[in-house]
């Protein structure tokens, strides 16, 4: 008599097709269909366009939009956080109901952003796992509600990064259930992508160009104005120096959008910058470029653009705060700047546009360590590996 297959709900932040939805997407791609049947709750609080559930919907996997309380910054006021509030109780109390209903066993939250798996989790009596893919820094009670609630309401809390691990461990140093499992990805699609002469060719660069792009969404943290006042100082010394900004904006910040291209435009870079918006041929645009380049400003916990740049074979500079330092090794697949030096950041730059044979000595370099270290099938492994320990209660602390 065959037994059936365990069921497991993943409460998540968005449904979009950036870093963390890439991320729950291949743990949800390398989950055995005959051990663990998965469903996943998305927010509708905002409207999104729907990405990710297109891919769940393609491999056959249950999901459902709810009005979800996710942790956002409107929430940060007096007349805010009522709403979240009320949000938060409603919520909670779905899903609860849910997991009662259909007979789930394990809760797992992507992203601290949302708080009502844990509480649902709770109220049903089943083992929780909170999947932390963020550095808070502000507000400050945020973070430290997140740093305590998180180890609490949970078997295990997975970070994305020793980076996350340690921003959490500050604010809560008894913690003893907090494990880092580094993300993965298909290094093989980024590595055999075939798109280079067709991106150039759509934007308009010659063979002697040498681009550099970045892809993450267009917001405070991820630095792109950082990048472009950093490609001010190369606009004379370097003609030949192009960049391709690809992403868009949250929902409500579109402005920020425009800012950029003011920014852009402040500084005499109209013809050397591209704003593209959000892109889903990503392994074609890494194909195309011959730097990547991840100039946050903010603390990026394990930023999945530099993984997807060292797969693609590219050389990548990315900055000192957050999870890319246990990814690039300096000087060898890449540089670490700081986060607010234009003047070192050019500097890299210009070191690697001048180079092609270096260029493609820490692209090969990178390359090698993607394959080694972030695959998606040693993240998959790691992750089911979790989720089977905490079904089964034998978990171990770290």
């Amino acid at each position: 008599m065959s037994i059936a297959p365990r069921k497991i709900l993943f409460v998540h932040s968005s449904n979009e097709m950036y870093g963390a939805d890439v991320i729950l997407l291949e743990l949800i791609r390398a989950c055995d269909r005959s051990q663990w049947t998965p469903a996943v709750i998305v927010p509708c609080d905002v409207p999104y366009e729907g990405r990710f559930t297109r891919e769940l919907e393609r491999i056959q996997v249950d999901s459902r939009a709810m009005k979800l309380a996710v942790l956002r910054r409107r929430y940060f006021s007096p007349a805010g956080f009522p709403r979240y509030l009320a949000y938060f109780a409603r919520s909670t109390l779905a899903l609860a109901h849910i997991i009662r209903r259909e007979g789930f066993d394990v809760v797992h939250s992507n992203t601290t952003a949302v708080l009502p798996g844990a509480f649902a989790a709770r109220l049903t009596k089943r083992p929780h796992i909170w999947h932390s893919h963020e550095m808070i820094v502000s507000p400050r009670s945020v973070r430290l509600l997140t740093a305590r609630l998180a180890p609490r309401m949970s078997r295990v809390v997975l970070t994305v990064s020793d980076a996350v691990k340690q921003h959490m461990l500050q604010d809560n140093p008894a913690a003893r259930n907090i494990r880092v499992l580094h993300n993965g990805i298909d290094v093989e699609r980024f590595a055999n992508a075939t798109g280079r002469s067709r991106i150039r060719s759509e934007f308009g660069y010659s063979e002697s160009d040498v681009v550099v792009g970045t892809l993450a969404r267009i917001s405070r943290g991820k630095g792109q104005g950082y990048l472009a006042r950093a490609a001010a100082l190369l606009k004379d010394t370097q003609p030949d120096l192009k960049y391709l900004l690809v992403g868009d904006a949250f929902v409500g910040q579109e402005h920020l959008v425009d800012e950029l291209r003011q920014t852009i435009a402040e500084l005499g870079l109209e013809g050397r910058i591209t704003l593209t918006g959000y892109r889903s041929d990503g392994p074609d645009v890494l194909a195309a470029l011959d730097i990547c380049v991840l100039p946050s400003t903010l603390p990026d916990s394990f930023p999945t653009v530099v993984l997807e740049g060292m797969a693609a074979g590219k050389p990548v500079i990315a900055t000192d705060w957050g999870g890319a330092k246990e990814m690039v090794t300096e000087g060898e697949t890449g540089y670490i700047v700081p986060t607010d030096d234009e003047q070192t950041l050019s500097q890299r730059l210009a070191e690697l546009a001048s180079s092609e044979s270096l260029r493609t000595a820490m692209g090969e370099a990178g390359q090698r360590r993607a394959v080694q270290h972030f695959t998606k099938e040693r993240m998959g492994q790691e992750f089911w590996m979790v989720v089977n320990e905490v079904a089964t209660g034998n978990q171990k602390a770290s």
